[in-house]
């Protein structure tokens, strides 16, 4: 999956599908409505975003950052 920054808005792309607006929910929470799910964004002690996790279907799958 990719997530990209467009203006204020954060998307989603995973490979072979459309991409998706992110809804924020909190700062670190953001909601997908077209699969009902949700990622969180997890923060190092330096307030950087290391890793993200998604939150589908009752699993939590972790995705980590590629730079």
């Amino acid at each position: 999956a990719e997530i990209t920054r467009k203006d204020q808005f954060l998307f989603i792309q995973v490979q072979g599908q459309p991409i998706i607006q992110l809804l924020p929910q909190t700062e670190t929470q953001f909601f997908i409505q077209e699969v009902g799910a949700t990622l969180v964004f997890i923060t190092n002690e330096k307030g950087e975003f290391t890793e993200v996790v998604l939150h589908q279907s009752g699993k939590d799958i972790p995705l980590s950052r590629v730079k």
